[in-house]
């Protein structure tokens, strides 16, 4: 979730960029600009990408839903950014977000129910 989390809400700052400025609140995006948040926006992913092993205790099938999940984040990131507008990617990003936690929780609850049923 901490790595999840930075993503998710460097697309929510892209996407209230004005509101922020207004407001001087300091986020990535109004205080360093686009650029950076998209560096640092993917940084994070590939993190998440890493992180992906650690539920390899657990199970070898969750390892890889949260490596397609991650990779998949990863590279509409990449493609999103170069043949995007700002608004329509950080919106996409952000909609990917939520689906990435939504598809992983429900994979570890489904795999947990299976394993205690067989």
């Amino acid at each position: 979730m901490l790595l999840w989390q930075m993503p998710h809400f460097y697309a929510i700052a892209i996407r209230k960029h004005d509101e922020y400025k207004a407001a001087s609140v300091p986020m990535l995006p109004v205080v360093k600009g686009l650029r950076r948040t998209y560096l640092q926006t993917n940084f994070y992913l590939v993190l998440l990408i890493a992180a992906s092993f650690l539920f390899l205790p657990l199970s070898l099938g969750i390892v890889l839903v949260a490596l397609l999940l991650s990779g998949a984040w990863l590279v509409l990131s990449i493609v999103g950014y170069h043949k995007m507008d700002e608004q329509k990617w950080a919106r996409v990003m952000f909609i990917y977000s939520l689906n990435h936690m939504s598809i992983l929780f429900a994979t570890i609850i489904l795999y947990c129910i299976v394993a205690t049923v067989f």
